[in-house]
C-alpha cells in the first residue's frame, strides 16, 4: 500500500469516529429533552433548554431536575440568599485557577464572595470546609442524606444552590419516579440545607487552607491520562522500527538519530498540549467525557500520520531535488547472526565522508558484491542534513 493511500484511508477513519460521535450525542440530547417533558406535566414544570424548573408546593423553592448521559440524575434546588454553595455529582470539576492548585492561604478577615467565588472543594475537604460555611451538626445530616461519596461544592454569590444526585437511575426508572417521592426526598435536604446556612464561621483568622492534592486528579482519570499520552509514544517507536526496515539508510546510527529526533519533538508538544486542552478546556463542557474519549483517538492517529509524513519527506519521497549520484567500492561485508541472518554492505566514503558507510541489504545484494568491487549509487539530502539512499547501490559494469 502506498504511504499516501495510507495516510487518506486514515484520514477517513477519523472523520467516521467524529461522525459516529457526534451522532450519538445528538441522540443523546434528544432522549434527555424528552425525559425531562415526561416529568414536567406530574411537577407543573416547564422544560428550559435541558433543564426542567418546578415549584414545590408550600415552599419558596425551586427544583431542576436534569440528567447528564448515563450518569446520576441531578436535583438542582435554589434557595435564597447571597451566599451558598453548590455540591454537585460532578467527578471531572477542578480549580479554574492553577494558582489555587498549589493551596490557599489563610485570607486575614472572614473569606468573603470574592475570596469564595469559583472555589472547587473536594469531598474529601468537606470537613474542612464545614468550619468556614457550614455547622459540624448540619453537615454531617447532609452527608447522610447524600447517596454518594462523590460530590464537590462551588461557593457562589448569586445565591445558595444544592446540586445533589436523585440516585443513579436509568431513564426508565427516573420516569418511574413520583412527584411525591421527589418531594418527600427534598424536603429532608431543605431541612438540613437550612440549618446548615445560617452563620456560624470560626474567628477571624483561622480558616485553615485547604489541600491541593485531593482538587487534582482521580486514579481512574490518571490512569486514562496515561494511556492516552503514552499512545503516541508507542506508535512513534514502532514506525521508527518500521521505517528502518524499509528504508535504506546510510548507517543504523543516522537512521534511528534522524528518525527519534523528527519523532520526539511533534510527541512531546502533542502530549503537552493534549494535557493542556483535556484538563482546562473539555472538563468544563457537558459532554466532557465523549470529547476526551474522541481526541484520545484523535492525538495518536495524528502522531501517526504526522510521523509517516516526517519519514516519507525524510527519505526523499517527496523531496523534488534530484537524487546525486557517486561511485566507490566495496570495502567489507558481514553476516550477522541471531534471529534470522542480517546482511550488512560497508563502502569506502565518498564527497567527502570520513570513515567506511555500512548499511543493511538483502541477500540477493549480500551475494551480488564483492569486496573491491566499484559500485554506484544515488544519495539525497533528508531532514536536518541527513542523507538517503534513493537508489540501492549498483555494480559498475
Amino acid at each position: 500500500m502506498q504511504p499516501l493511500t495510507l495516510i487518506l484511508l486514515l484520514s477517513l477513519f477519523v472523520c467516521f469516529i467524529i461522525a459516529i460521535s457526534l451522532i450519538a450525542y445528538q441522540k443523546q440530547q434528544k432522549r434527555l429533552v424528552k425525559v425531562l417533558e415526561s416529568l414536567a406535566g406530574p411537577l407543573s414544570g416547564a422544560v428550559r433548554g435541558k433543564c426542567l424548573t418546578a415549584r414545590l408546593e408550600e415552599t419558596p423553592y425551586q427544583v431542576q431536575f436534569a440528567k447528564q448521559g448515563k450518569g446520576p440524575a441531578l436535583a438542582v434546588i435554589t434557595i435564597p440568599g447571597s451566599a451558598g454553595f453548590i455540591m454537585a455529582v460532578r467527578k471531572r470539576m477542578f480549580l479554574d485557577s492553577w494558582g489555587e492548585r498549589l493551596g490557599l492561604t489563610s485570607p486575614p478577615d472572614i473569606p468573603d464572595k470574592d475570596f469564595l467565588k469559583d472555589h472547587y472543594v473536594h469531598a474529601d475537604n468537606l470537613e474542612k470546609a464545614a468550619h468556614v460555611l457550614w455547622r459540624q451538626d448540619a453537615l454531617n445530616e447532609i452527608q447522610d442524606l447524600l447517596e454518594t461519596k462523590t460530590h464537590y461544592f462551588r461557593l457562589d454569590e448569586t445565591g445558595a444552590s444544592l446540586v445533589i444526585p436523585l440516585a443513579s437511575l436509568a431513564e426508565k426508572d427516573l420516569l418511574a419516579l413520583t412527584p411525591d417521592e421527589i418531594r418527600g426526598k427534598a424536603a429532608k435536604l431543605f431541612a438540613a440545607v437550612g440549618a446548615a446556612l445560617q452563620p456560624a464561621r470560626n474567628p477571624v483568622g483561622q480558616v485553615k487552607p485547604f489541600s491541593a492534592s485531593a482538587l487534582f486528579f482521580d486514579k481512574k482519570q490518571s490512569m486514562i491520562m496515561a494511556m492516552a499520552t503514552s499512545l503516541p509514544l508507542i506508535v512513534s517507536l514502532i514506525l521508527m522500527i518500521l521505517a528502518k526496515k524499509m528504508y535504506t539508510p546510510l548507517g543504523g546510527q543516522a537512521m534511528m538519530s534522524g528518525a527519534f529526533r523528527f519523532a520526539v519533538a511533534p510527541t512531546v508538544i502533542g502530549v503537552l498540549l493534549f494535557i493542556f486542552v483535556g484538563r482546562l478546556w473539555f472538563r468544563k463542557m457537558p459532554e466532557s467525557h465523549r470529547l476526551f474519549m474522541v481526541f484520545t483517538l484523535l492525538i495518536p492517529m495524528t502522531f501517526f500520520m504526522a510521523c509517516i509524513a516526517g519519514f516519507m519527506f525524510t527519505n526523499g519521497a517527496l523531496d523534488s531535488s534530484p537524487a546525486v549520484f557517486y561511485t566507490t567500492e566495496v570495502v567489507g561485508k558481514k553476516v550477522y547472526h541471531g534471529k534470522g541472518a542480517h546482511y550488512s554492505l560497508s563502502l569506502a566514503p565518498w564527497s567527502g565522508k570520513e570513515g567506511n558507510v555500512r548499511f543493511s541489504i538483502s541477500e540477493k545484494q549480500y551475494e551480488q558484491f564483492e569486496i573491491g568491487q566499484k559500485v554506484t549509487l544515488g544519495v539525497r539530502s533528508g531532514m536536518w542534513g541527513y542523507e538517503w539512499v534513493s537508489s540501492p547501490p549498483i555494480a559498475v559494469q
